[in-house]
């Protein structure tokens, strides 16, 4: 959007595009590349390499100017979608709070598996609902952060996912049962700050749910993107559905 735009814009590591356009400009008279241009083959070089495997169009960058690339995608999704935005958290508990309602349901659940297809903004919004890969301190825009944990590129890959798992396990000192969480992102355990109650550092299932209503705090989802009353107050279709089957 226009916001994060005018971020990456103002980012002062951004001479870099206008030193790659003046150097491919020299390499190859005539084309008249633009600092844009630049900008648009460098994401080019991504989507071809994960259609076709292979890309000419990335031998043509240094990996300085790959560097700021991804930083700058670090600041679109970070103020727009992340710890820099304060909608981030409203958003991503929407699907927080309908997650922690079907782990909550256990066996009462006829599925053992849901499936969320959703955009790399939207999994940012989640992750920032969690309090996972939050900094200590908003993103720089006058330099590149390399100590930073808000790795967009490693949040939200091509084909990037999360799984969300409920752990049903006993506690060999009192032998009861009790249900935690465990979130995988992209292969990765990442434990919940604030939540690492439970085996391997796991959360415990109610923790979870007073982890994401914390950090948000008073504010709602409906509250703070103003739904109107006539609208669904919350959402439901993740267990408010009916499966039919029909004979061919």
């Amino acid at each position: 959007g226009s916001f994060s735009d005018e971020l990456v814009s103002s980012f002062t590591g951004n001479e870099y595009l206008e030193r790659a356009a003046i150097r491919l400009n020299t390499l190859s008279p005539g084309f008249n590349i633009t600092d844009s241009d630049v900008y648009d083959l460098l994401g080019y070089c991504g989507f071809e390499l994960n259609v076709r495997g292979e890309s000419k169009v990335c031998e043509i960058f240094t990996q300085e100017e790959f560097i700021n690339f991804a930083y700058s995608k670090d600041l679109g999704f970070y103020y727009s979608n992340g710890p820099g935005y304060n909608l981030s958290v409203p958003l991503g508990s929407v699907y927080a709070n309908n997650t922690y309602t079907l782990m909550k349901q256990g066996k009462e659940y006829p599925y053992n598996l849901t499936f969320s297809f959703s955009h790399d903004s939207d999994i940012i919004t989640y992750t920032t609902a969690l309090g996972i890969f939050e900094p200590d301190y908003d993103l720089s825009l006058n330099e590149v952060e390399f100590g930073s944990i808000f790795r967009s590129s490693e949040i939200a890959p091509m084909g990037g996912r999360i799984i969300t798992e409920r752990l049903d396990c006993m506690d060999v000192l009192t032998n009861e049962t009790d249900a935690f969480v465990r979130v995988i992102v992209n292969d990765a355990v990442i434990p919940i700050p604030g939540c690492q109650d439970g085996p391997g550092f796991t959360c415990s299932l109610d923790g979870y749910k007073k982890n994401f209503e914390q950090r948000l705090g008073d504010t709602s989802y409906v509250e703070a993107c103003g739904v109107n009353k006539t609208y669904p107050q919350h959402s439901s279709f993740y267990w408010d559905f009916e499966v039919t089957f029909e004979d061919n």
